[in-house]
């Protein structure tokens, strides 16, 4: 007996699913897409399920389908700005659908439930709402949970509380460890970090936003004397690709890992064009943040953030 698929209900399955899937894939980047954003991507999800419709294709031609979908779903859920991050956010995006595709098609071989369809890598269920709703929410954990377990793995990722000090205000937030993050100051050798601008434009002049928003003017900096002596344009190639980053000596930087405080006085803090993904962190860290040659203070001496 072949299955009745309606078109309404198969669509609107695999917007949720691939809601899910871009939620789960998130957790996995510690980046969190804007509502439209995820709304939009998740529809994309929604119109590649008509493939089920079409005769079985090859799995080179399914592939290469799935895998301008995928580009396309990331680039709208998470507007990378480098390559880099493009493959990373894809690599991620795929770590989560082969999961999913992979628990979908065990319960489609092993049981043939009368209600599922699996073909072209979409699938369909004609279950109840509730049952549905759980088998979801089951999937979703399970995904989470898995692409989570990787992640610990690696200590490049993991989050740190992180408080900058200038001119007697300072800002706290997290910050995130990358070790693609390989920046120096070459005229003093001090580390430099990389700051959301919205997180770091409370410690900044209102004057000079437009400078650290990229409007390199120098003349601005000369209504700020005691800014122009901490500023600095420093090449680089980052999240925000190949180019100039406005950068600054802040008074302090303070960094806890848990167990210690990593206080720095010489330290700069470039202020990225783009703002971060909506997320966890509002810092890029350097690993140098945490050698033993700056001031490493035990937490109970040091006092929380």
């Amino acid at each position: 007996m072949k299955q009745v698929i309606y078109i309404d209900v198969l669509i609107t399955l695999n917007i949720i699913i691939g809601w899910l899937l871009i939620l789960a894939a998130s957790k996995i980047l510690r980046v969190t897409p804007t509502p439209f954003r995820l709304l939009f991507a998740s529809f994309l999800s929604g119109v590649y399920s008509l493939l089920i419709l079409a005769p079985e294709m090859m799995f080179t031609l399914s592939l290469l389908i799935k895998l301008i979908l995928s580009v396309s779903i990331v680039a709208v859920a998470f507007k990378p700005t480098t390559l880099k991050a493009l493959v990373r956010y894809i690599a991620a995006f795929f770590l989560v659908n082969f999961t999913f595709a992979g628990i979908m098609m065990a319960i489609y071989m092993l049981f043939k439930p009368s209600g599922m369809t699996y073909n072209n890598g979409a699938v369909y269920f004609n279950f109840s709402f509730l049952t549905l709703l759980a088998c979801a929410g089951i999937s979703y954990l399970l995904v989470s949970l898995f692409g989570l377990y990787l992640k610990r793995k690696s200590t490049d990722g993991d989050l740190y509380d992180v408080k900058i000090e200038t001119d007697g205000k300072s800002v706290s937030a997290k910050g995130l460890l990358d070790s693609g993050n390989s920046l120096f100051d070459s005229f003093s050798g001090a580390p430099v970090i990389i700051s959301d601008p919205d997180f770091i434009k409370p410690l900044i002049p209102k004057g000079l936003h437009k400078f650290f928003d990229g409007e390199y003017d120098t003349d601005l900096l000369e209504l700020f004397p005691d800014w122009k002596r901490r500023v600095r344009l420093l090449p680089c190639v980052s999240v925000n690709g190949s180019g100039l980053l406005a950068a600054f000596n802040p008074d302090c930087v303070t960094v806890t890992d848990g167990k210690k405080a990593f206080v720095h006085k010489n330290i700069k803090v470039a202020v990225s064009r783009e703002k971060f993904a909506a997320g966890e962190y509002s810092v890029l860290l350097n690993p140098d943040v945490f050698s033993e040659e700056v001031s490493a203070k035990p937490l109970a001496a040091a006092g929380r953030i």
